[in-house]
């Protein structure tokens, strides 16, 4: 059939593009065409170019790039094997090494199997994959917010996935349980209001000043004609969780962690086999500790004499046997008593972990089924790992039917053969991982204490930090009278214009209010940062006023 005449209209209106085109042609992100002219222009530098553009806009960590480049140059010997073709998931050797570091760094004291990694070429094509798989055209997926500015365009250009912002009241984090279950009450509550427009997804990115990422709301119930109706996916991005520099503050808990607190342990029966196989293992070790008789000793010698010494001998060898089954036997119920007592310290402090995180909730809130089917992990070199452009990212899912579903599509998607070797390489040499994460969230550290104080200095209010890269900085008494989103973006474009520096706005992040700004502290060096808030200070912010800092 042709086509009808206002369809080839059309077409030829879009240059031949298809309608879906149209919703590409609007930037990812809107000061995108700032940084190109930042860039054009020429950026800060202390000796060169003090006049120079400080662009405050990349999500990206550049302080420890020599580290990772150094490592990744003594990766020498890739075998032939990686010019040819691999499972697009990810070849073998990267898959167990991302496993490894997820295990060892991420989801510590779980179980990572290899073949539930899937390697794609960075976490926004996982996003892209994942949404594909899990949502449908028109759904929703809920994200607190503010968030990551182009978290829309992963879920919108392909998948028509429509974000839906959020906001929590965290309280006080010293608060334990109660703040704990007051967040999931919200989020709960977000699921409910959700659920009419159809919701497919709540997404739990790391928040731009992460002090803790909120629990995991309640997941659908898997038993048939259940209360709650509809199934959502929890999806957690955690491209941050080594980013942690300030340890003594707050520490990282995955969403698999948490998930995995409110399962049941297993049941008796399954408690009572497991014994069962320890001692027959026990048994088989005694036995194979007495079989060590002389060999020389099955012998015939006619000489009684001979015999008599055999004899003797014999019985040594079974007296010095069964003193040795005996003590491994010891050895064996000290140590089963030693892990069992372990086991239950381990289980009591996951229990109080999980009531003091998960608002209260003890083990029992989640089947294992629920966890394996709704709960999705996102990891990537970019951020943790200074490595954004190696394009390497994982995704961790137990799902079965997603991970068939994503066999398919991951060949869009894939990392070269050479970069994974790489990377395994670069994984698997644990020393070095370690090391450089110290060293890592150290110089985070030191960028953050760099802006932190200069902000202070020039009472400009921020939201204190303990992870990332990124600071959350109020500027709503500066904007004009009327405050509003464009009053920001005016606001915005005069600090491009007047102190060459670029700042994330918050109508990106969909903060709550206008005069909210993003800054991240990572991929300008440290001495930028304190030239770029007094130029801020300088031309911008011209009302001094007395008083401390508000720090919120």
């Amino acid at each position: 059939m042709a086509p009808a005449a206002d369809t080839k209209v059309a077409a030829d209106d879009r240059g031949g593009c298809s309608v879906r085109s149209d919703r590409l042609l609007k930037p990812a992100l809107s000061y995108i065409a700032e940084f190109v002219k930042a860039n054009a222009g020429g950026l800060w530098d202390a000796e060169k170019k003090k006049d120079g553009w400080i662009p405050l806009v990349v999500a990206e960590n550049k302080l420890a790039n020599s580290l990772v480049l150094e490592r990744l140059e003594a990766a020498k010997g890739a075998p032939s094997s990686v010019l040819n073709y691999s499972s697009m998931k990810g070849m073998p050797e990267c898959q167990a090494a991302m496993a490894g570091l997820l295990e060892r760094h991420v989801v510590p004291g779980h179980k990572v199997e290899p073949g539930n990694v899937v390697i794609a070429a960075g976490a926004g094509a996982l996003l892209d994959s994942l949404f594909w798989c899990i949502c449908d055209a028109g759904e929703g997926v809920l994200i607190p917010a503010p968030y990551y500015p182009a978290f829309d365009n992963d879920l919108q250009v392909k998948c028509s996935v429509q974000p839906l912002p959020f906001y929590l009241k965290e309280g006080d984090p010293e608060a334990g349980p109660v703040a704990a279950a007051a967040i999931r009450a919200q989020l709960d509550g977000a699921v409910v209001s959700a659920a009419a427009r159809g919701i497919a997804a709540i997404a739990r990115p790391n928040m731009l000043s992460p002090r803790a990422l909120p629990p995991l709301p309640t997941l659908p119930n898997l038993t048939p004609h259940s209360p709650l109706c509809y199934s959502f996916s929890a999806c957690s991005d955690e491209v941050y969780a080594l980013s942690m520099f300030k340890p003594e503050e707050a520490k990282f808990t995955s969403a698999i962690t948490l998930a995995q607190q409110l399962v049941p342990p297993p049941p008796p029966e399954m408690k009572k086999q497991r014994s069962r196989l320890a001692s027959f293992f026990s048994r088989q070790r005694s036995a194979a500790a007495g079989d060590s008789s002389d060999d020389s000793s099955s012998e015939e010698d006619s000489d009684e004499e001979e015999e008599v010494r055999a004899k003797k001998k014999a019985e040594r060898e079974a007296k010095k046997a069964a003193r040795a089954a005996k003590k491994a036997a010891a050895v064996e119920a000290a140590k089963k008593k030693a892990e069992e007592e372990e086991a239950a310290r381990k289980a009591a402090e996951a229990a109080a972990e999980a009531a003091k995180v998960n608002g209260g909730l003890a083990p029992g809130f989640y089947s294992q089924e629920q966890v394996d089917t709704y709960v999705h992990l996102l990891y990537g070199l970019s951020k943790d790992f200074c490595a954004s452009g190696l394009r390497v990212g994982a995704l961790y899912t137990r799902n079965k039917r997603l991970q068939q579903a994503l066999d398919p599509i991951s060949v869009f998607t894939g990392v070269s053969g050479h970069t994974q070797w790489a990377v395994a390489q670069l994984l698997d040499d644990q020393e070095w991982v370690s090391g450089f994460l110290q060293q890592n969230q150290k110089l985070l550290r030191e960028s953050y204490d760099v802006l932190a104080e200069a902000l202070e200095e020039e009472k400009i209010p921020y939201v204190p930090a303990v992870a990332g890269m990124f600071v959350w900085i109020d500027l709503r008494k500066w904007l004009p009278e009327k405050k509003d989103w464009e009053a920001e973006r005016k606001f915005w474009q005069r600090v491009c214009d007047d102190c060459k520096i670029i700042l994330t706005p918050g109508h990106d992040c969909h903060a709550a209010e206008p005069g909210h700004f993003r800054l991240c502290f990572a991929w300008m060096p440290p001495v930028a940062l304190k030239e770029a808030v007094q130029r801020l200070r300088k031309r911008v912010l011209e009302d001094e006023e007395e008083g401390e800092c508000v720090i919120q």
